[in-house]
């Protein structure tokens, strides 16, 4: 196979802190057949500054402020690779993260996910894994256990540009599930599609509270955009109708496990009332007497016609 160009999109607003490292963790991939393009969303912070001194990224700077979706929709019209990777600005590539994705690529593959550790105040922290093992999974397959409730960052995902083209990108409707709601339409995209996915950890996921997901925590609107998203992939998701009936219930119990996971968070920052509110909702979307057989989050047992690949060291 011969090797495929990626683009490396890194949209940032008023991220002068850590676009940097993410520019640095670009540069460093081991992987040559790669560029790097980033999208300054008006920022009015110092990020303007750190970008100049990386004068062999391609820079786009937005004129005015745009919401998340439209910022990262503007690589749209950029990009040069057969695959893309979107780089949160907060987040870190290790370095053989592109060569490691190439591995799961083949004909029908849509996209690459893969593993990474949490990066809390400088320090890593593992996390739990999506799988326990690399495999290929049908599309079908991992569309339903995207509904079920987690939402898998884009930061650790290569996409086929094609497949990106066909839905459409990003949805502009959504800001807190911009990328969970892309994912599901990506799933959906083909029926006889594979997600390949590598169970070693290719980069950091930074945590901090200044970032888009404590935002829309905050604000309310997460809970509200991850219900509509669940409902309107559900109205159009029926494998079968057993199948579907299972669905329905293990995301309901998704939505409750996460609306009781942002009540934690709000109650800790102090925000009584906001915290009620997530209490609320989770209290909404448990049913105990609705048992059911799917886990409600990861590790997720590989389906059955997965299929197992060794990834290199």
């Amino acid at each position: 196979m011969t090797a495929p160009l990626i683009s490396i999109c890194i949209p940032v607003y008023n991220d002068g802190k850590h676009v940097g490292a993410a520019i640095e963790s670009a540069l460093a991939q081991d992987y040559p057949d790669r560029e790097i393009l980033v999208s300054d969303n008006a920022s009015s912070d110092d990020t303007g500054i750190i970008l100049a001194n990386y004068p062999s990224i391609a820079l786009a700077t937005q004129p005015t402020l745009l919401e998340m979706a439209a910022n990262w929709n503007t690589f749209r019209n950029r990009v040069r690779g057969d695959w893309v990777l979107f780089l949160c600005s907060d987040d870190v590539l290790k370095p053989h993260a592109l060569r490691r994705c190439v591995e799961g690529i083949r004909p029908n593959v849509d996209a690459v996910f893969f593993e990474f550790d949490y990066l809390r105040e400088g320090k890593s922290e593992a996390k739990p894994p999506f799988y326990v093992e690399s495999a290929w999974i049908p599309a079908v397959e991992q569309h339903g256990i995207f509904i079920i409730g987690n939402n898998f960052p884009l930061s650790m995902a290569l996409i086929r540009r094609e497949t990106l083209d066909t839905v459409g990108w990003f949805d502009e409707t959504y800001n807190f599930c911009t990328d969970w709601q892309l994912w599901l339409k990506l799933t959906a995209a083909r029926p006889i599609a594979q997600i390949a996915y590598i169970a070693d950890s290719l980069a950091y996921y930074r945590l901090h509270g200044s970032n888009e997901t404590g935002r829309c925590i905050r604000n309310r609107s997460a809970i509200e955009e991850v219900i509509r998203m669940k409902e309107d992939f559900l109205a159009r998701y029926r494998p079968n109708p057993e199948r579907h009936r299972e669905i329905v219930r293990a995301s309901r119990r998704g939505i409750a496990r996460l609306a009781s996971r942002y009540a934690e968070t709000m109650a800790a920052e102090g925000d009584g009332e906001t915290a009620e509110y997530y209490r609320e909702q989770s209290r909404q979307f448990t049913d105990d007497n609705a048992p059911v057989a799917t886990p409600a989050g990861p590790p997720w047992p590989l389906p059955p016609n997965a299929v197992r690949f060794p990834v290199s060291a």
